[in-house]
């Protein structure tokens, strides 16, 4: 049985991957670089993949599990849409504002792991989840170093 407090942790990262899911396919339909659209189609379907694995875990052991991403993310992808219209580096902004997004979701992961008194599947899963997020924010920091470095030499 989970707790009303394990609950409403599960449930805001279910809501954070839906969120993270949506904003990626939103910037890869939004860059021009077919690497960079690659990478964020392959981000988006990691995150659907986490906020499914874990409304699984969630519906194992009882509990409801969120279905819909926050409002809060559907404001973010409107910056991110006007953020990248007014901007001459297109791919720069839209990696800025995914690292952003990513820095958000890290630290939600980051309040839940020490705290949390999960089930050891949950427990398990949140943690790969956990490092796969550093990864990935570590891969999009490379990327906007990339666009810095050669927005410099251009």
């Amino acid at each position: 049985m989970l707790t009303t407090d394990t609950k409403a942790q599960i449930n805001d990262l279910i809501q954070i991957n839906i969120d993270s899911g949506e904003g990626y396919r939103y910037a890869a339909s939004a860059v021009a670089d077919a690497d960079l659209q690659k990478i964020f189609n392959a981000n988006s379907r990691t995150r659907e993949q986490f906020a499914k694995q874990l409304q699984s875990l969630m519906s194992n052991y009882g509990a409801e599990p969120e279905d819909d991403g926050s409002v809060k993310a559907a404001l973010h992808r409107t910056w991110m849409t006007f953020k990248a219209d007014l901007s001459t580096n297109n791919e720069s902004s839209v990696v800025e504002e995914c690292i952003r997004g990513d820095e958000e979701a890290l630290e939600l992961y980051d309040e839940v792991i020490p705290g949390a008194t999960l089930p050891q599947a949950i427990t398990n899963a949140v943690a790969v989840q956990h490092e796969k997020v550093k990864t990935t924010l570590s891969q999009l920091k490379e990327w906007k170093n990339i666009f810095e470095h050669n927005a410099v030499n251009t």
